[in-house]
């Protein structure tokens, strides 16, 4: 899961871009939770788009970093 939970990672400041909010911990029914859980999964897909977009970017600025270390320029 990595640090997406943090309010400030990378992922959680994209999703703010994006429209999203994180939920707190709170307290609902059984009949509720099953309303919440659909409205969450009909984003998932788009979330999970805006998790991978960011760690790519994140590996990649780490690709460039170390590739840079050993001397290699363009």
């Amino acid at each position: 899961m990595g640090d997406d939970h943090k309010l400030s990672s990378p992922v959680a400041q994209r999703l703010r871009a994006n429209g999203f909010v994180p939920l707190p911990r709170w307290w609902v029914t059984p009949a509720e939770l099953e309303i919440i859980s659909r409205i969450t999964k009909h984003h998932l897909p788009v979330v999970l788009k805006i998790k991978d977009e960011v760690r790519m970017e994140q590996e990649l600025a780490r690709y460039q970093d170390s590739y840079q270390e050993w001397g290699y320029h363009d």
